[in-house]
């Protein structure tokens, strides 16, 4: 690990204003504190980055989403009850540049990485009210096992708060300079190794009792042990924020989903960020202005564009032959067992 520059407790925050936004080219200091922070504490929270009135707009209109995948028996849930994966409606109140394509987060996702940007998700979770905190786990980890050291970022996530994030509303919990630990490993060394990965997941659903629910993500949790020794080097801390406030992380970084206590969900966007060298592997569907919008941002998008609807609300479920998938038909079929 390295040693951090900001005090415990604390993530970086970078301030815009409306000068910000608007002269073009973004503030080369700023992109460079938001830089070191994501770094050296692997992330940072932008302030004032988005106009809120989008924002509520799109809300709104993911509440609608909601109470029809609340009827989905398989709608993918993510490593606790409560937490779902719910992709924003591929329609011009969720496609707009200064959410897919913000000019700052572009020069800090840039230079972070230091090679030409791809567009390679656009998702959300959605915290419903009365939901339990998640296992502390990373979206992905290091991408080879048995480093001395964390290699530089391969792979930056934004997220973006359609409400004031907060605890009591379930504000997601980062453990700042986690994602410079090399012990969490993306791949296993050898297929031994790759076996007692593999049961390690399954031995953490059993223990959070979603061992039987299909479509249940419980992969690249923490192990208690590294929680303990972490939380005495330095403690997790919630980042808050305030609507048209985002985060920009490494998605290396140990963060969980918090218990939701507030009376009203909470949608969280998540975008990521490749350097071209990455592989596309699952493609967004995107109508096909889409592909407009990303070249006069001058950013590659890993997408196929899709002429007549695109059903995001299925996007996360089993494909059909999953035993998962099956799994979850039978449950709402009478007398199945």
């Amino acid at each position: 690990m390295t040693t951090h520059s900001l005090p415990v407790g604390a993530l970086a925050e970078v301030a815009l204003d409306a000068a910000d936004l608007e002269r073009g080219p973004a503030d080369p200091a700023k992109v460079a504190a938001a830089v070191r922070a994501i770094t050296e504490d692997g992330a940072v929270i932008v302030l004032g980055a988005l106009d809120p009135a989008p924002l509520r707009r799109l809300a709104r209109r993911m509440e609608e989403d909601l109470r029809e995948l609340l009827l989905r028996p398989d709608r993918a849930e993510n490593f606790a009850p409560g937490h779902l994966q719910q992709d924003p409606p591929a329609e011009p109140v969720s496609l707009r540049p200064d959410l897919l394509a913000h000019p700052f987060v572009l020069s800090v996702c840039r230079q972070v990485l230091r090679q030409p940007l791809r567009l390679t998700s656009y998702t959300n979770n959605t915290n419903l009210a009365g939901s339990c905190d998640q296992d502390v786990h990373v979206d992905e980890g290091q991408l080879w096992p048995g480093l001395d050291r964390a290699h530089p970022a391969a792979r930056l996530t934004v997220n973006v708060p359609l409400s004031p994030a907060n605890a009591e509303s379930g504000a997601i919990e980062l453990w700042p300079g986690t994602h410079l630990d090399p012990r969490l490993s993306r791949f296993a060394a050898t297929p031994q190794d790759g076996v007692a990965l593999a049961l390690s997941y399954m031995r953490a659903a059993k223990r959070a009792e979603v061992a039987d629910v299909p479509n249940r993500r419980v992969g690249l949790t923490v192990p208690e042990s590294l929680l303990r020794e972490q939380r005495i080097q330095r403690p997790p801390v919630r980042a808050e924020t305030r609507l048209g406030d985002l985060i920009i992380r490494d998605p290396r970084l140990w963060h969980r989903g918090t218990a939701n206590h507030a009376a009203k969900c909470r949608f969280m966007l998540a975008l990521t960020y490749d350097p071209q060298w990455r592989r596309c592997v699952e493609p967004m569907e995107l109508p096909p202005q889409a592909r407009d919008l990303f070249e006069a941002a001058g950013l590659a998008a890993c997408a196929i564009y899709q002429k007549g609807p695109i059903d995001h609300l299925g996007r996360h479920r089993p494909p059909p032959e999953s035993p998962l998938r099956r799994a979850a038909v039978d449950r709402r079929t009478p007398g199945s067992t």
